[in-house]
């Protein structure tokens, strides 16, 4: 219902609901000033890409493993995230566990 999502949001300090968009809409969550955070889930090969726009745009970060290719890339992006003040999270989703496949 409409009014428990608003209540939701409100609840937990959110100025808006959240939002799935494609990766072709990148540019236009990142130019969104009332996008504070935002969370990656796309292919591998994307994240580094995404996540340094996301970071330049000022946006915080919650991205899945890895966030680069390299090493080196990764210490940069966690530099640079310091640099621009935002938050950048990792995550590891454990799809490769045989704990949960079944």
């Amino acid at each position: 219902r409409s009014s428990d999502l608003e209540q939701a949001i409100k609840s937990n300090g959110l100025r808006a609901a959240p939002k799935v968009v494609e990766p072709a809409h990148t540019a236009q969550v990142l130019g969104d000033s009332a996008v504070d955070f935002v969370v990656v889930a796309t292919p591998t090969h994307a994240h580094e890409k995404i996540v340094r726009a996301a970071l330049h745009a000022g946006k915080g970060v919650f991205c899945e493993k890895p966030i680069a290719k390299s090493i080196e890339a990764v210490a940069e992006i966690y530099d640079e995230a310091k640099r621009v003040g935002r938050p950048l999270f990792c995550a590891f989703q454990r799809r490769f566990d045989p704990d949960f496949r079944s």
